[in-house]
């Protein structure tokens, strides 16, 4: 069979003046290379939850030192959330699975009720315990392609299910039921993330920056020559070229969830990273979808829910929060709210 493998980045794009290359380093990095203006903006950047925060905003030491905070913002929540890191808060849940209740803080116990609120009322699309798939799946780049045996697959689906992980606010303990199942809140944890990023930055005075993190944008006030604008990338067309773009309102926050950023062709089928939590396989009908919403958390949420549910869901993520939403389907048409029509500048459509 015929198989090819690919890796993009960013699913959503900030048009702004400001854009470098990723960080060599650990810490927050000032990015050397700025357009004008470069004497009033700067942007900063440091490597966190498995991808990389950028903030842009004006220049000033006030600014630099609410950048810093925001970072160290994101390192708390990895500390905390990331699954990834057996020393985490989480990591520790999850190895007690099938044992007794774990306390754990007031953040993590927060975002896991908000995650199982997610869970019941998109019937599942979103679910935290999909991080029992882990393993299933390989789609670094450079590993050889390879649909799992279905047969794994559902062995493994059969230990996803939030209604078996079990919270008491009371006690504010976490007790996952079975051995195996896991928890994985890497569907809402940037989000969560970000706006927390965004009260540290309000709280040194910074009311004017966007804020990024892979596919994820969040506005504050204004950029450097009026409203920040997103352009959104074409599922089927090259990294930067864009089929749209989108002016964000101060204080929103737009999210994209698509089948390009990680995945892999085999007998002309993709097969991409975001994975449908109740059958333990890729969605399917749908390339990309689009959240803007208030919360960056809720923005961050609802993306990938959108991306399994196709355009039946669009009323689903505006009830669970979305402002506006789109989704491009699987034939190139693009389907959207009637406010995200309204607003969206359309360059020209997707390809087919």
């Amino acid at each position: 069979m015929k198989s090819t493998r690919h890796a993009l980045a960013w699913a959503a794009m900030a048009l702004v003046t400001a854009c470098g290359g990723m960080p060599t380093s650990t810490g927050p990095q000032l990015d050397p290379g700025l357009d004008e203006p470069a004497a009033a903006w700067q942007t900063l950047r440091a490597p966190s939850m498995a991808t990389v925060f950028e903030v842009n905003l004006p220049t000033g030491a006030s600014a630099t030192a609410g950048a810093r905070a925001a970072f160290a913002v994101l390192d708390d929540v990895e500390r905390r959330m990331n699954e990834w890191r057996p020393e985490s808060e989480l990591g520790t849940v999850n190895r007690g699975a099938g044992g007794p209740p774990v306390a754990v803080s007031p953040e993590l116990f927060d975002i896991l009720v908000k995650s199982r609120d997610l869970a019941d009322k998109t019937g599942g699309a979103f679910d935290p315990t999909w991080a029992a798939l882990w393993g299933l799946w390989d789609f670094r780049l450079g590993a050889t392609p390879a649909v799992p045996d279905p047969k794994a697959i559902a062995r493994q689906v059969a230990l996803v299910g939030w209604q078996r992980m079990h919270l008491d606010a009371a006690t504010r303990t976490v007790r996952l039921a079975d051995k195996g199942m896991a928890i994985g809140l890497g569907g809402i944890a940037k989000g969560w993330a970000l706006d927390r990023a965004a009260v540290a930055l309000r709280q040194h005075g910074v009311d004017n920056a966007l804020v990024s993190a892979g596919g994820q944008l969040l506005a504050l006030g204004k950029g450097p020559h009026g409203p920040w604008l997103a352009g959104l990338r074409d599922p089927r067309g090259e990294s930067n070229d864009m089929w749209a773009t989108l002016e964000l309102l101060p204080g929103e926050s737009l999210a994209t969830s698509a089948d390009y950023e990680r995945y892999f062709d085999i007998g002309g089928v993709r097969y991409h990273h975001v994975l449908d939590p109740r059958t333990g396989w890729p969605a399917k009908g749908t390339r990309a979808a689009v959240v803007v919403a208030a919360s960056a958390t809720i923005a961050d949420a609802l993306g990938k829910p959108l991306m399994i549910l196709g355009k039946a869901g669009l009323p689903t993520v505006v009830a669970l929060g979305a402002s506006e939403a789109l989704v491009i389907d699987d034939s190139g048409h693009w389907h959207a709210t009637d406010g995200m029509r309204k607003r969206l500048r359309v360059l020209r459509q997707p390809l087919p």
